[in-house]
C-alpha cells in the first residue's frame, strides 16, 4: 500500500518548519485530525476543477538548500541565507560572499570535523548571481536546483535517450536534451524554484509568509534558470472519472462521521507522559520507525507494539540508575505507564485506526496527482542504473487557515521518505 504524508508548512508567519499534518492527529489531537480532512477534501476540490479560490496547488520540488533572499527592508541591500536569516541577531544574513564564511564554518559532530566548503562554494556562487535579479521590496524563499558544478550532471543517456539532468538531492531530474528548456538550463550557472513570498517590515522579522512566488518582475539573467512552483491547471493535468469522484467524496464523509463518533475526548491520552516520556514524542518515533520499515502496522498489534517498545524503553532507564531508590521509583513509574496504555488502549487504538484511514484516501489523491509531470524524474542507482519515479508531491495551498495563509503537501511518505532515510545511512 502507498503511504502519502501531508506536511504542515507555517510556523510563526514563517515558511520554515515542516511537520507530517498526518502527525497533527497526534500534535493537536481532534482538532489536527479534523484539519488533516479538510485539506483531504481541497485538495479533492483541486483534482475536480475547483475554482472558489480558496486553495490552490504547487509542486513539491526535491531542491536543497532551502534559501531565502531578497531586499532587506531595514538595510536596502539583498541579502540571502537559509531560516536564520528572521534572527534578531542578523548573524545568519549574507549580505556579500566573504559573510557565507562565517555563516557556515567546519563543524564537529561526534569527534570528527565535518567539511563544509562544498557548501561554502555552492552559496557563494548562488549569492553572485542570485543578487542581480529584482526582487522589489519582497524576500522569497525557494530550493536551490543547482549551482554550477554542484547538482548541475550535464548531458548524459538514460535508458537510450539524451537528457540535460540535475540532481539536488534524492531525485534526478531530466529534460531531454534536444528542447528549449534543456538548452536553457545547460547555460545556467544556477537553477533556482521559488515557491514562498514574505512581505511587510520595518524589520526582517516583522515579515509575514504568504504561499505562492510571483517571479514575473524578477528580470532576466542568462546565469540563472528560475520558475515559481505554481501548477497552472490542476483539473487539466488530472481527470477525475465519475468513480474516483464517488470513493473519494465517500472516504472523506467515513473519515468525518468515524472522527464525530469517537470524539475529542478520544485523544485526551496524547496529552500524558509515561515514564518521564511525552507521549507525542513516543508516537513521532514509532512513525519514523515504521517509515523506515517500509509499513505501517494494523492498529491492535501497533497498541501492542507500543506497549512493548515502552516497556523496552523504561527498563532502559531504570537500568542506568545507580541507586535501589531510584531504581524503585522508576520501577513503580513503569507499572503506571503500563497500565495507563491498557486502560486507553481503546482510544489509542481508534486514534490510530483514524491515522491510517486518513493516509488511505491520501493514496488515491496521491496516484492522482502524481500524473501532474513538469519535469521526467528518476532515482540513481549504485549499479548506475535509474528507476522512474514521480516528482516529489504537491502543496495544497489555503487561504482561509490558520493565520491566513496555511498549506500542506502530499508526497509518497512509505517510499519517499524511506528513500531519503536510506540516503542518509549511505
Amino acid at each position: 500500500m502507498l503511504i502519502n504524508q501531508i506536511i504542515s508548512e507555517t510556523v510563526d508567519g514563517k515558511n520554515l518548519h515542516l511537520e507530517h499534518l498526518d502527525d497533527e492527529i497526534w500534535n493537536l489531537g481532534h482538532q489536527g485530525a479534523a484539519d488533516a480532512i479538510n485539506y483531504i477534501e481541497g485538495a479533492t476540490n483541486l483534482l475536480q476543477g475547483g475554482t472558489d479560490q480558496r486553495y490552490f496547488a504547487t509542486k513539491k520540488w526535491d531542491g536543497s538548500p532551502a534559501l531565502l533572499m531578497g531586499t532587506d527592508p531595514e538595510t536596502g541591500q539583498f541579502v540571502m541565507g537559509d531560516k536564520g536569516i528572521f534572527s534578531k541577531t542578523k548573524e545568519n544574513r549574507i549580505y556579500k560572499p566573504a559573510d557565507v564564511d562565517r555563516v557556515k564554518p567546519d563543524k564537529v559532530k561526534g569527534g570528527e570535523k565535518v567539511d563544509y566548503s562544498g557548501l561554502r562554494d555552492k552559496l557563494k556562487m548562488a549569492f553572485n548571481y542570485l543578487k542581480d535579479l529584482n526582487f522589489g521590496d519582497k524576500i522569497l524563499q525557494g530550493d536551490l536546483l543547482w549551482t554550477r558544478g554542484d547538482g548541475a550532471s550535464g548531458f548524459q543517456m538514460i535508458d537510450g535517450a539524451n537528457y540535460w539532468t540535475f540532481k539536488p538531492n534524492l531525485l534526478t531530474y531530466a529534460v531531454p536534451a534536444d528542447t528549449p528548456l534543456a538548452q536553457r538550463m545547460s547555460k545556467a550557472k544556477v537553477g533556482i524554484v521559488f515557491h514562498t513570498t514574505y512581505e511587510g517590515g520595518p524589520t526582517l522579522d516583522d515579515m509575514q509568509a504568504r504561499f505562492g512566488a510571483d517571479v514575473g518582475e524578477l528580470g532576466t539573467s542568462p546565469s540563472v534558470w528560475y520558475r515559481d512552483a505554481a501548477i497552472k491547471d490542476v483539473s487539466g493535468s488530472v481527470t477525475l472519472t465519475k468513480q474516483d469522484t464517488y470513493e473519494l467524496r465517500y472516504a472523506i464523509q467515513e473519515l468525518r462521521s468515524f472522527l464525530k463518533g469517537i470524539g475529542p475526548d478520544t485523544f485526551t491520552w496524547l496529552d500524558g507522559t509515561l515514564g518521564g516520556h511525552n507521549v507525542r514524542d513516543l508516537i513521532k518515533i514509532d512513525m519514523n520507525a515504521m517509515v523506515r520499515s517500509g509499513a505501517f502496522e494494523q492498529p491492535g498489534g501497533y497498541v501492542k507494539m507500543f506497549m512493548k517498545r515502552l516497556e523496552e524503553r523504561l527498563n532502559a532507564d531504570i537500568a542506568k540508575l545507580k541507586t535501589q531508590k531510584g531504581q524503585e521509583r522508576k520501577t513503580a513509574e513503569k507499572e503506571a505507564a503500563l497500565k495507563y496504555v491498557m486502560q486507553h488502549e481503546e482510544s489509542i487504538e481508534n486514534v490510530y485506526f483514524l491515522f491510517l484511514g486518513i493516509q488511505r484516501v491520501k493514496d488515491k489523491l496521491q496516484k492522482h496527482f502524481s500524473l501532474i509531470k513538469q519535469i521526467d524524474a528518476f532515482i540513481a542507482r549504485p549499479d548506475g542504473s535509474y528507476d522512474v519515479k514521480p516528482e516529489e508531491g504537491v502543496v495544497i495551498v489555503d487561504h482561509l487557515g490558520k493565520g491566513g495563509k496555511e498549506a500542506v503537501k502530499i508526497v509518497d511518505r512509505l517510499d519517499f521518505s524511506k528513500e531519503n532515510f536510506g540516503k542518509m545511512r549511505r
